[in-house]
């Protein structure tokens, strides 16, 4: 898992994100590191290489209470269970890229 240092325009806080390489060039985000509004890249860069970011993995944003707002980038498509468990999140935008996939236990 490697992680990477991105700070919005005109922003003092960095927000630390985490990406594990999926296939390919692309990547998904699978840890968060920060406080308010969170804008996840559409991209992100590991030993030289870029990779897309298609996935918000499970648990990626869980039991952060220093956030506010997510804004996720049309590059993703789909968001892992519980990734956005147990934190101050009160807003979030999804883009009509991510594919709902609804999964029952029962």
């Amino acid at each position: 898992m490697e992680k990477n240092r991105v700070s919005g325009e005109g922003e003092a806080n960095m927000a630390m994100f985490k990406m594990k390489p999926i296939e390919g060039d692309t990547c998904a985000i699978s840890g968060f590191e920060g406080e308010g509004d969170v804008v996840v890249p559409s991209e992100m860069q590991n030993n030289g290489k870029s990779y897309k970011v298609v996935k918000i993995a499970n648990y990626a944003f869980s039991k952060q209470k220093k956030i506010k707002k997510v804004s996720l980038p049309d590059t993703i498509e789909s968001i892992g269970g519980y990734a956005f468990t147990e934190s101050s999140l009160t807003e979030i935008e999804i883009p009509s890229s991510v594919v709902w996939k609804l999964f029952s236990n029962i």
